[in-house]
């Protein structure tokens, strides 16, 4: 089902996307704001202006539809839901963070030890990874892995892709990467005329070599992953598999992060 509060319009500019939480969305949504005269920004919480993007009936988000050019943006779903459970698990310093945490890893835990995990290295790593009032990368990954993955609330951070934006119903003009985002967002601008209004997000991205911070992070995300027992990382896969079949994504690279062997065929 098609949800009109998933797509953001700019009528200047014949545009039409859908923004995931965790791909830039922050970034698209202050464009489009800019774009749409709802202020100079930045603003605090673009988010919580998204709602003057939306169609405004079922008749506007039609048109849109037929008319307009269309995109969406995605990245690799286990990248995302790393960078999801950085935001939401370890930094951010909402207020409504600390209770939520706290439920995760309740719930989180308990399928860990239903799942019981197959060696002492992963143990050791999850118990360096977190605190006892944060989930484990692991917990949390259970945690994501027991919703309805709806795109409800925070489960937003998490939906699978093809569910929230519906590529297989809505003909996207371009569907865009993040791994390539200097070079997609720059097309995307250019074709719909954006540029004359708004800067390209991300267009200093792509800046190589990779710096000291760029290499730490890397370095960080083998260790978060490799706190995850294959099966889990398998199941993950087979859950949104959608997303890596759409959108030419391989688990086997994680898998290899992780210290696991790549995928068997029987495992397809």
């Amino acid at each position: 089902m098609v949800k009109m509060s998933h797509f953001s319009v700019s009528s200047t500019y014949q545009t039409m996307g859908c923004f995931l939480n965790k791909v830039a969305s922050s970034s698209l949504v202050s464009a489009f704001l800019l774009a749409n005269g709802h202020g100079n920004g930045p603003w605090t919480s673009p988010h919580s202006l998204s709602s003057y993007l939306n169609p405004r009936s079922l008749e506007e988000f039609q048109y849109a539809n037929n008319t307009f050019f269309k995109f969406m943006f995605v990245r690799h779903p286990m990248e995302r839901m790393l960078s999801c459970y950085l935001d939401k698990m370890v930094t951010s310093p909402h207020s409504s963070l600390p209770a939520f945490r706290r439920f995760v890893k309740q719930k989180g835990a308990k399928l860990v030890k239903k799942h019981k995990r197959k060696n002492d290295r992963n143990n050791k790593n999850n118990r360096m990874l977190a605190t006892k009032e944060q989930p484990t990368f692991e917990e949390f990954l259970e945690f994501v892995l027991s919703t309805d993955l709806q795109g409800v609330g925070y489960d937003s951070h998490w939906v699978p892709f093809f569910r929230y934006c519906n590529p297989c119903r809505i003909r996207y003009d371009v569907i865009g990467k993040l791994e390539t985002a200097a070079d997609d967002f720059r097309y995307v601008w250019d074709k719909t005329g954006l540029s004359s209004k708004v800067s390209i997000p991300w267009v200093n991205r792509a800046t190589p070599p990779p710096t000291k911070t760029e290499v730490k992070v890397k370095q960080s995300k083998h260790r978060y992953y490799a706190s995850l027992p294959r099966e889990l990382i398998v199941r993950f896969f087979h859950t949104f598999r959608p997303d890596f079949d759409l959108f030419d994504y391989s688990i086997d690279e994680i898998l290899l992060m992780a210290g696991h062997p790549p995928l068997q065929d029987t495992e397809l």
